[in-house]
């Protein structure tokens, strides 16, 4: 229930492509949304842009979601994300 109420009151959802497209349907249609996906071997941001990201919409005062799907344990990411 927390993960919902930060969804629906965040201005800005900074997400991957292993999000729930179901959990996308319910963000209110005001938030600004931003793909930072990482696929193996393909398209991918860099962390070090993802982490930018995220300060320079804090700093403009907006209320900023990063949401990531799956489990980066499991996909070798771990250490990087912590």
């Amino acid at each position: 229930m927390k993960s919902a109420d930060l969804l629906a009151s965040c201005d800005t959802l900074v997400y991957d492509y292993l999000v729930n497209p179901e959990v996308l349907a319910d963000i209110q249609s005001s938030t600004e949304r931003i793909y930072v996906g990482k696929v193996g071997g393909g398209r991918h941001t860099p962390q070090r842009q993802i982490n930018h990201l995220l300060i320079q919409q804090a700093r403009a005062g907006k209320r900023v979601v990063r949401l990531k799907g799956g489990d980066p344990f499991l996909f070798g990411r771990g250490a990087e994300e912590a």
